[in-house]
């Protein structure tokens, strides 16, 4: 059986087996040499066994003997030890023999002994021990009472009471005992931060042994269509996430600048604070940008009827003769009048549109004030090809009907709109239901191109349906010069109009351009020339356009270097420096087109970037320089910020 011995050095009481009873062994936990006793000698003495008896001093006159010195006489006979106290000889003992010095770290890890579980730890209790919570006595009840109610069976109690689960004890293992001896830890090195020592059981992880090399990385299994289909779904919900927050942050922010700009625009015209802007010309474009503003804003229930009024407040400061600028602006009007219409719920139930009938007599109203014919067909040209985008061919029809009915007496002319609905019908496929008076002229016949609008009605009409070589021939057949010019510069209009087909148009520009250097080129108007280089200046070299201003003179002259201004705005994708404006200081002394001018500027500078404190910065650097007049300061000033207001939607009609 196992032998109980207790280490001098550590006090650790050990247990070890009985084969090396009388030898020496090492202290597993503090290495000190321990001398292991016979069974049935006193085990918990201090050291673990009796000490061996001290050897006797030599007799006199015998040398002591010297260690490892060979045996030269015989050694003195050993006294009998003395009796104990009840007269029985201590039991003889052999003087233990201490193992090699190889032996003994062998001996040392054998030390440790597997004591049998005693009969406690392995036997299962047969009865439930507690104390009853009434009488406090210690109660012992059969294990099939455990988890039910029963009577104490106390005779003083007898109350009813829960007994308990009985509690199994389980075989000890000595693998599962997670904490050593008492004394195990207390002579242990400090542990150090981070680190791993032999006192802890701690395993390295897969991956740790694989970037250290010791093993070879394990293959990740492969994702499978599921996985792939969980990711994708996650990146998509992300996806999602992030755009509609974007979405909304952006919407916000443009919602909220686009409320500041209307209220800032309305301030300007505000008769209750005196209106800032008094030219009649200048309020009619504040008129227009703001319902411009409130049609991009869509809120409220009567944003439509706000814009429709703004609109016709625009078209109400125009006057029965216009002037230049005043007709030029109504074709800009036209431009932003379609924005007003809308399907049945935007007129309806939203009410941030209006329907198109409100429109089309809203476009015609405007078209009638055109004095000038030609400005009433590029006008009604562009209002074609608008209409056409947005499906209102039908209204884009009645509307060139309408006005090309417009005659004072039944004989006389029709309008030059009626050019208009020809090229209309020519569009839609519908020219056999045209006028039957009006049919296409023929190569052949020579009499049939002296009818303009039978010759421009079917060249606009092959343009619009692409057929830009049969439009070419009908243009330039030989007839009146001012007819050949109207066709170049109608199907120029045509493809201008058209993004798709925008680069088409130098050619036929170039046409009417060397047409108006011919015989017969001084009797074009003023009007038919402006319109020219307002086309010129979108695709013709500078010099080009540069000889079509010198031909004109006065306000149409500075009209057609607001029109190149203009042009220079569109096909500039950057900011514009202030230089551009410099013909306007110079020439204009009434100071409403240098303001036009400053308002093109701001509205396009505030498209790429520029917000209002820079383009005031830069307007009130450059009126210094320039020297202007406070009132012409007066009356650009607004329109600054008018420009800026403007600039800030994303796309200006």
């Amino acid at each position: 059986m196992p032998i109980r011995v207790k280490c001098d050095a550590c006090k650790k009481t050990l247990s070890v087996k009985d084969h090396l009873a009388g030898k020496r062994i090492k202290c597993p936990l503090c290495q000190a040499i321990i001398i292991i006793p016979f069974a049935g000698a006193a085990q918990d003495t201090p050291g673990g066994a009796k000490p061996a008896p001290a050897a006797k001093k030599p007799a006199p006159g015998i040398p002591a003997p010297v260690p490892g010195a060979a045996k030269t006489t015989k050694p003195a006979a050993k006294p009998k030890p003395k009796p104990t106290t009840n007269g029985t000889p201590a039991p003889k003992t052999k003087e233990p023999v201490a193992p090699p010095p190889e032996d003994l770290e062998k001996e040392a890890l054998s030390a440790w002994a597997d004591e049998p579980p005693t009969t406690e730890e392995v036997e299962a209790p047969t009865t439930i021990d507690f104390v009853c919570q009434w009488c406090d006595e210690m109660l012992h009840l059969p294990l099939d009472l455990g988890g039910k109610q029963t009577q104490c069976p106390n005779e003083e109690c007898r109350r009813i009471i829960k007994v308990p689960m009985p509690k199994m004890p389980e075989k000890k293992d000595w693998r599962k005992v997670k904490i050593g001896p008492g004394g195990a830890l207390t002579n242990q090195p400090d542990e150090l931060d981070n680190a791993w020592g032999t006192e802890q059981t701690t395993r390295a992880r897969q991956d740790s042994l694989a970037q250290a090399g010791a093993i070879s990385a394990l293959p990740k299994p492969p994702r499978g269509w599921s996985g792939w289909m969980y990711l994708a779904f996650v990146g998509m919900v992300l996806f999602i996430a992030i755009g509609a927050a974007t979405f909304g942050g952006v919407r916000l922010v443009n919602n909220q600048q686009s409320v500041n700009a209307l209220r800032e625009c309305k301030n300007l015209l505000d008769p209750t604070k005196g209106p800032k802007i008094k030219d009649p010309l200048l309020q009619a474009e504040a008129h227009r940008v703001i319902a411009l503003l409130t049609l991009s804003d869509g809120k409220g229930k009567n944003a439509g009827l706000d814009a429709d009024d703004n609109f016709s407040g625009a078209l109400s400061l125009i006057s029965d003769s216009p002037s230049v600028n005043e007709q030029m602006f109504l074709l800009a009007l036209t431009r932003s009048l379609i924005e007003l219409g809308g399907n049945e719920d935007e007129v309806s139930f939203r009410r941030t549109k209006r329907s198109w009938d409100n429109v089309r007599g809203l476009l015609r109203s405007a078209l009638e004030k055109c004095n000038d014919p030609e400005v009433q067909v590029a006008g009604l040209r562009a209002v074609a090809t608008r209409l056409i985008a947005v499906k209102q061919d039908d209204l884009a029809l009645v509307l060139a009907d309408g006005l090309a009915n417009t005659t004072a007496d039944k004989g006389a002319a029709r309008s030059p709109a009626y050019r208009q609905a020809i090229a209309l019908r020519i569009f839609r496929g519908d020219d056999k239901k045209a006028d039957a008076k009006i049919k296409r002229p023929e190569p052949k016949d020579d009499k049939a191109f002296n009818d303009a609008h039978a010759r421009i009605g079917y060249a606009e009409g092959f343009a619009r349906k692409g057929e830009l070589d049969d439009a070419l021939k009908l243009a330039m057949h030989k007839g009146p010069l001012v007819d050949r010019f109207d066709a170049c510069i109608g199907i120029a209009g045509v493809l201008m109009a058209d993004a798709k087909q925008r680069d088409k148009a130098g050619q036929f520009v170039k046409e009417a351009i060397t047409l108006s250097k011919e015989k017969g080129g001084d009797k074009l108007t003023p009007w038919q020339i402006l319109l020219l280089t307002r086309l010129a200046a979108r695709t013709e070299e500078a010099d080009t356009v540069k000889t079509l201003v010198e031909q004109q003179k006065d306000k149409f002259k500075l009209r057609s270097q607001l029109e190149i201004l203009l042009a220079t705005c569109e096909k500039s994708n950057t900011v514009l420096e202030v230089e551009a404006l410099s013909a306007f200081e110079n020439d204009d002394k009434e100071g409403q087109t240098l303001a036009l001018a400053w308002f093109a500027f701001t509205t396009h500078n505030a498209k790429h970037g520029r917000n209002r404190t820079q383009n005031r910065q830069t307007f009130e650097s450059r009126a210094t320089i320039a020297g202007l007049t406070e009132p012409t300061i007066e009356m650009i000033r607004s329109m600054v910020d008018l420009g800026t207001y403007l600039g800030s939607l994303k796309f200006v009609p």
